[in-house]
């Protein structure tokens, strides 16, 4: 590794547990949209980002084209990981959610469905179902209300800041298919989920996860204006602007779900 990328591996680091860490706190401040927060784009962006950076924007525009396929089987993470999360040791609970993951990714790579548009129809009919079916029928999951830590603070940040750069280096090693899939690793997620569940115990956890669903929303918002931009311009400017719609986005959501909960 020379110098110029381990200097943008640090920044990745930096960036990467900086965001994650601030993202799991007000996930817990403001529950009743935390899963909505918990799925602004952090790993996505930042992997896309470096992607781009370390090879060029059509690396990154080729990587982009699994995101929408790989976020139906980040959705099926987080519910497994909430399940066994509750049920049995941690970390046990996190390795078979991992080994869950990667035997989905290869069942995907195997079918090779690495199309965008087919990915997001898959998608979109998946978030219909969870949004109809799974999350009404959501039960409240056993573990207390833990008071918040901010001791913890510093173990989010270090290990959020880890789970990126480890997402920036497989992407570099793997290429960009392999890329896109890794761009996609729930490494927000399966941080915040530990680590909320950690300090603020199954209730907490389960009034974050209501609003997960639609919070994956953003993701593909990200997702489809990077496709649309990153060829027509720079990699600086595409994820301005794709956060830019993103946020927009956002305050939609928070709208309706503020509305809904009145």
């Amino acid at each position: 590794m020379t110098n110029i990328e381990l200097y943008k591996l640090i920044i990745s680091f930096i960036f990467g547990g900086l965001t994650i860490g601030l993202q799991s706190i007000l996930a817990e401040k403001f529950s009743k949209i935390g899963g909505i927060i918990l799925s602004i784009p952090t790993t996505l962006p930042l992997s896309l980002f470096f992607i781009c950076w370390f090879n060029d924007n059509y690396a990154g525009y080729m990587a982009n084209e699994v995101i929408p396929i790989s976020l139906v089987i980040l959705l099926i993470f987080v519910f497994v990981l909430k399940y066994f999360i509750t049920k049995m040791n941690i970390i046990l609970a996190n390795i078979i959610s991992i080994l869950i993951w990667m035997c989905l990714i290869v069942f995907i790579w195997h079918l090779n469905i690495s199309n965008f548009y087919l990915g997001l129809c898959v998608y979109f009919i998946f978030i219909i179902l969870i949004l109809f079916f799974i999350t009404r029928k959501m039960s409240v999951i056993n573990g207390e209300n833990k008071k918040f830590r901010y001791k913890n603070i510093v173990i989010r940040i270090l290990i959020g800041g880890s789970v990126i750069s480890l997402a920036t280096i497989l992407s570099k090693l793997f290429g960009p298919f392999w890329g896109g899939f890794f761009a996609a690793f729930p490494a927000s997620y399966i941080t915040n989920i530990n680590l909320i569940y950690s300090s603020s115990g199954g209730k907490m956890l389960n009034k974050i996860f209501k609003t997960i669903p639609a919070g994956t929303i953003l993701l593909v918002v990200y997702s489809i204006t990077f496709k649309l931009f990153i060829l027509e311009t720079n990699i600086g400017i595409t994820t301005l602007f794709s956060y830019l719609i993103t946020s927009i986005v956002f305050y939609i959501i928070y709208k309706v779900i503020i509305v809904k909960s009145k």
